[in-house]
Protein backbone atom coordinates (compact mmCIF):
# COMPACT_ATOMS: atom_id res chain seq x y z
CA UNK A 1 0.00 0.00 0.00
CA UNK A 2 2.69 2.47 -0.92
CA UNK A 3 -0.14 4.67 -2.65
CA UNK A 4 -1.62 5.04 0.98
CA UNK A 5 1.08 5.94 2.72
CA UNK A 6 2.35 8.36 0.31
CA UNK A 7 -1.67 9.91 -0.04
CA UNK A 8 -1.34 10.48 3.75
CA UNK A 9 1.87 11.82 4.04
CA UNK A 10 1.04 14.59 1.87
CA UNK A 11 -2.65 14.89 3.21
CA UNK A 12 -0.90 14.76 7.02
CA UNK A 13 1.24 17.74 5.87
CA UNK A 14 -1.73 19.97 4.09
CA UNK A 15 -3.54 19.06 7.45
CA UNK A 16 -0.56 20.31 10.04
CA UNK A 17 -0.20 23.68 7.81
CA UNK A 18 -4.00 24.07 7.92
CA UNK A 19 -4.35 23.51 11.49
CA UNK A 20 -1.08 25.86 12.14
CA UNK A 21 -2.83 28.49 10.13
CA UNK A 22 -6.19 27.97 11.58
CA UNK A 23 -7.79 27.56 7.67
CA UNK A 24 -7.90 23.73 7.60
CA UNK A 25 -11.85 23.35 6.99
CA UNK A 26 -11.36 26.13 4.33
CA UNK A 27 -8.37 24.14 3.04
CA UNK A 28 -10.28 20.97 2.25
CA UNK A 29 -12.95 22.46 0.92
CA UNK A 30 -10.04 23.74 -1.83
CA UNK A 31 -8.79 20.31 -2.36
CA UNK A 32 -12.03 18.94 -2.72
CA UNK A 33 -13.39 21.30 -5.04
CA UNK A 34 -9.66 20.84 -7.25
CA UNK A 35 -10.12 16.95 -6.79
CA UNK A 36 -13.41 17.41 -7.99
CA UNK A 37 -12.40 19.28 -11.51
CA UNK A 38 -9.09 16.89 -11.70
CA UNK A 39 -12.45 13.72 -11.38
CA UNK A 40 -14.17 15.35 -14.27
CA UNK A 41 -11.54 16.56 -16.95
CA UNK A 42 -9.82 14.08 -19.15
CA UNK A 43 -8.02 16.49 -20.82
CA UNK A 44 -6.45 18.52 -17.74
CA UNK A 45 -5.65 14.59 -16.25
CA UNK A 46 -3.85 13.99 -19.88
CA UNK A 47 -2.03 17.22 -19.60
CA UNK A 48 -1.03 17.35 -16.02
CA UNK A 49 0.53 13.48 -15.98
CA UNK A 50 2.01 13.75 -19.60
CA UNK A 51 5.86 13.77 -19.79
CA UNK A 52 5.48 15.51 -23.37
CA UNK A 53 4.08 18.39 -21.32
CA UNK A 54 7.21 20.27 -19.92
CA UNK A 55 6.94 20.67 -16.28
CA UNK A 56 6.61 24.81 -16.45
CA UNK A 57 3.20 24.20 -18.71
CA UNK A 58 1.87 22.06 -15.80
CA UNK A 59 2.75 24.18 -13.41
CA UNK A 60 0.88 26.98 -14.94
CA UNK A 61 -1.87 24.62 -15.82
CA UNK A 62 -2.29 23.81 -11.98
CA UNK A 63 -1.95 27.76 -11.35
CA UNK A 64 -4.03 29.34 -13.40
CA UNK A 65 -7.35 26.68 -12.51
CA UNK A 66 -6.09 26.20 -9.03
CA UNK A 67 -6.57 30.01 -9.06
CA UNK A 68 -9.92 30.24 -11.11
CA UNK A 69 -11.54 28.10 -8.44
CA UNK A 70 -10.20 30.75 -5.68
CA UNK A 71 -7.61 28.62 -4.33
CA UNK A 72 -5.28 29.67 -1.84
CA UNK A 73 -1.52 30.23 -2.08
CA UNK A 74 -0.90 27.14 0.20
CA UNK A 75 -3.55 25.22 -1.91
CA UNK A 76 -1.55 26.49 -4.67
CA UNK A 77 1.74 25.65 -4.04
CA UNK A 78 0.67 22.28 -2.89
CA UNK A 79 -0.53 21.22 -6.05
CA UNK A 80 2.55 22.31 -7.89
CA UNK A 81 4.79 20.17 -5.08
CA UNK A 82 2.37 17.56 -6.65
CA UNK A 83 2.91 18.11 -9.65
CA UNK A 84 6.45 18.47 -9.20
CA UNK A 85 6.99 15.17 -7.62
CA UNK A 86 5.22 13.43 -10.15
CA UNK A 87 1.99 12.24 -7.21
CA UNK A 88 -0.72 15.02 -8.85
CA UNK A 89 -2.45 11.40 -9.72
CA UNK A 90 -2.80 10.95 -6.32
CA UNK A 91 -5.24 14.02 -5.74
CA UNK A 92 -8.45 12.05 -5.03
CA UNK A 93 -6.81 9.22 -2.38
CA UNK A 94 -4.99 12.78 -0.71
CA UNK A 95 -7.93 14.10 -0.63
CA UNK A 96 -10.25 11.24 1.11
CA UNK A 97 -7.55 11.28 3.79
CA UNK A 98 -7.24 15.00 4.51
CA UNK A 99 -11.19 14.80 4.74
CA UNK A 100 -11.40 11.92 7.35
CA UNK A 101 -8.34 13.14 9.28
CA UNK A 102 -10.40 16.58 9.56
CA UNK A 103 -13.48 14.65 10.33
CA UNK A 104 -11.87 12.85 13.39
CA UNK A 105 -10.41 15.85 14.55
CA UNK A 106 -14.02 18.23 13.87
CA UNK A 107 -15.69 15.10 15.97
CA UNK A 108 -17.67 14.21 12.68
CA UNK A 109 -18.91 10.67 11.38
CA UNK A 110 -20.32 10.48 7.86
CA UNK A 111 -22.12 7.62 6.45
CA UNK A 112 -24.96 6.08 4.40
CA UNK A 113 -28.34 5.66 5.16
CA UNK A 114 -30.44 3.65 2.62
CA UNK A 115 -34.02 3.17 2.50
CA UNK A 116 -36.93 1.55 0.08
CA UNK A 117 -37.92 5.22 -0.22
CA UNK A 118 -37.11 8.49 -0.22
CA UNK A 119 -37.32 9.66 3.50
CA UNK A 120 -39.14 12.96 4.31
CA UNK A 121 -36.36 15.18 5.51
CA UNK A 122 -38.47 15.31 9.12
CA UNK A 123 -37.32 11.94 8.95
CA UNK A 124 -33.64 12.09 7.87
CA UNK A 125 -33.15 14.94 10.76
CA UNK A 126 -35.01 12.12 13.33
CA UNK A 127 -32.69 9.67 12.12
CA UNK A 128 -29.59 11.72 12.30
CA UNK A 129 -30.28 13.67 15.57
CA UNK A 130 -30.54 10.16 17.32
CA UNK A 131 -27.62 8.97 15.97
CA UNK A 132 -26.31 11.97 16.95
CA UNK A 133 -27.17 11.75 20.75
CA UNK A 134 -26.10 7.69 21.36
CA UNK A 135 -22.41 8.55 19.13
CA UNK A 136 -22.02 11.95 20.84
CA UNK A 137 -20.59 13.36 17.70
CA UNK A 138 -21.82 15.17 14.72
CA UNK A 139 -23.06 12.87 11.52
CA UNK A 140 -23.24 13.44 8.11
CA UNK A 141 -25.39 10.42 6.18
CA UNK A 142 -25.69 10.51 2.35
CA UNK A 143 -29.24 9.14 1.36
CA UNK A 144 -29.68 6.54 -0.78
CA UNK A 145 -32.62 4.79 -2.17
CA UNK A 146 -32.68 0.93 -2.99
CA UNK A 147 -36.26 -0.63 -3.20
CA UNK A 148 -34.91 -4.36 -2.65
CA UNK A 149 -35.26 -3.64 0.81
CA UNK A 150 -39.07 -3.86 0.65
CA UNK A 151 -39.16 -1.58 3.15
CA UNK A 152 -37.24 -0.44 6.48
CA UNK A 153 -33.51 1.38 6.68
CA UNK A 154 -29.71 -0.12 6.30
CA UNK A 155 -27.60 2.56 8.41
CA UNK A 156 -23.52 2.77 7.71
CA UNK A 157 -21.22 4.45 9.58
CA UNK A 158 -17.74 3.68 9.08
CA UNK A 159 -17.28 -0.37 10.09
CA UNK A 160 -20.67 -0.38 11.92
CA UNK A 161 -23.87 -1.61 9.37
CA UNK A 162 -27.26 -0.87 11.03
CA UNK A 163 -30.11 -3.67 9.57
CA UNK A 164 -33.57 -2.20 10.05
CA UNK A 165 -34.60 -3.37 6.62
CA UNK A 166 -37.83 -6.09 6.07
CA UNK A 167 -35.43 -7.49 3.22
CA UNK A 168 -33.41 -8.34 6.36
CA UNK A 169 -36.20 -9.53 8.43
CA UNK A 170 -37.71 -11.72 6.15
CA UNK A 171 -33.73 -13.35 6.02
CA UNK A 172 -33.58 -14.20 9.26
CA UNK A 173 -37.34 -15.53 9.53
CA UNK A 174 -36.18 -17.88 6.26
CA UNK A 175 -33.16 -19.07 7.98
CA UNK A 176 -35.06 -19.89 10.81
CA UNK A 177 -37.69 -21.88 9.01
CA UNK A 178 -35.80 -23.85 6.60
CA UNK A 179 -32.00 -23.79 8.99
CA UNK A 180 -28.85 -22.12 8.09
CA UNK A 181 -27.81 -25.20 6.14
CA UNK A 182 -29.66 -24.31 2.80
CA UNK A 183 -28.29 -20.99 0.82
Amino acid sequence: MIYGSISRRYAKALFDLGEAAGTLLEIVRQVELWSNVWGESGDMRKALTSPMVSLKVRREIVTKTASSLGASETVQRFLRLLVDKGRIESIGLITLTLKAMTDRKEGVVRGEITSAFPLDPPQADAIVSSLEKKAGKKIFLTRRVDPDLIGGIVIKLDDRVIDGSVRSRLEDVRKTIIGDSHP
